[in-house]
């Protein structure tokens, strides 16, 4: 054998050896084995990230409910505008949004109808469509309509980003495709479900206070199963007074693992939001029971020190995406800008909670276009599809 000959084979030699070096680190398995300082070093133990079709996972599709935003934004700025109006003096029968564009507003003299236009223009959002007497009907300008919608799937695809980032997926991919859509990759996912629950979350954070005051007939039942709370709904329709809303917290028996619904009626006017929140982990409670420990800015902080120490002994909802997590009794005034929610977490529950909760809130629901799992070997075969409903 000539020397060139072995120099050859002993150049393929030691690049076959450098690439199962390397390689061996992105095998689960392996990496658990191999000693600390082959897993410590930087140029053997880094991970080879595989996409997904070399180690399977999900791809998803979403589509931005860009409407609801500027639906929301919309009735925020008619809020806005009514605190304004009451500021400069102007009367109003009534104010409120009648479409996802249109705030419509009855004043209480038709003369203060030019002041009011002036009140609403120094918002430079809103541009009057109709005026007949005391009547005035606004509508959000084109271009701030879109901005709004605009803004709604970047805010989304960066509070996605946030949410996945923190759930620990590697390399995934997250970017916008077309007007309104983001795509989603993640390898390697281990637990889908949870993947498709912490992403999906609105994750709308609302303290309301129950409203204690209001007896119904009869008094609300403790809890009901699931399949009834729709019935529970009208059979209480006409009790119900309209500033209230009955909403449900879910309840799991530890024993048998059943699942009820117990009622509250709580009043709608939401005393603060999740918008306020800096920090937010999974702890545990006092009673070794999971639960989510939560830090406020400075406003935040103000407005609950407000909020507890003119409702101490009231009840007071923390309430997700409509669902009632807990009702607790406000025992004394809560003013160092901390809180807890409780709530029968499971460690899970508690920790996607807190994810959500600190990634921040979406702007507006996702419809999921598209769920793909994908295998862990290549090929169009290793993907089963699934749509779901929107």
């Amino acid at each position: 054998m000539n020397k060139s000959l072995m120099r050859r084979l002993a150049l393929l030699s030691f690049v076959v050896v450098v690439a199962i070096a390397l390689f061996l680190p992105s095998i689960p398995s392996v990496r658990g084995s191999l000693p600390e300082w082959w897993t410590k070093n930087k140029a053997l133990g880094n991970k080879i990230n595989l996409g997904l079709d070399l180690q399977g996972g999900m791809h998803l599709v979403y589509q931005v409910q860009s409407e609801v935003a500027l639906a929301s934004a919309t009735g925020r700025m008619a809020d806005n505008l009514k605190a304004a109006a009451d500021k400069k003096g102007i009367g109003l029968v009534n104010i409120a949004k009648v479409s996802d564009t249109e705030i419509e507003a009855t004043l209480v003299k038709a003369d203060d109808a030019d002041k009011f236009l002036s009140v609403a223009s120094e918002m430079g959002a809103l541009e009057k469509k109709s005026m007949e007497g005391p009547k005035v009907v606004l509508e959000v300008a084109p271009a701030e309509a879109e901005r709004i919608k605009t803004n709604s799937v970047s805010q989304a695809l960066e509070t996605i980003r946030n949410r996945i980032d923190q759930f620990g997926v590697a390399e995934p991919v997250i970017v916008q495709q077309g007007k309104d859509e983001i795509l989603v990759q993640l390898p390697g996912v281990k637990d889908p479900q949870r993947a498709l629950d912490l992403i999906g979350k609105t994750a709308l954070l609302e303290f309301k206070m129950l409203d204690e005051e209001t007896k119904l007939n009869p008094p609300l039942p403790d809890s009901v199963s699931p399949g009834d709370t729709d019935a529970l709904l009208v059979k209480y329709q006409g009790q119900v007074p309209p500033d209230d809303e009955i909403l449900f917290e879910r309840m799991v028996d530890n024993k048998t693992q059943a699942v009820s619904k117990r009622p509250y009626l709580i009043k709608k006017q939401t005393m603060m939001t999740g918008d306020v929140l800096t920090e937010a982990r999974m702890s545990i409670g006092s009673n070794n029971e999971n639960q989510v420990s939560f830090k406020l800015d400075p406003v935040g902080a103000q407005t609950f020190g407000t909020l507890t120490t003119q409702n101490v002994r009231k009840r007071m909802a923390i309430i997700m995406d409509g669902n009632v997590y807990s009702a607790p009794e406000i025992r004394e005034p809560i003013t160092g800008g901390d809180g807890v929610i409780t709530g029968r977490f499971t460690e899970n529950d508690a920790k996607d909670l807190a994810i959500v909760l600190k990634a921040g809130a979406l702007p507006a629901p996702l419809k999921s276009l598209q769920n793909l799992t994908v295998g862990s070997t290549l090929g169009n075969d290793s993907i089963e599809s699934e749509r779901r409903p929107s």
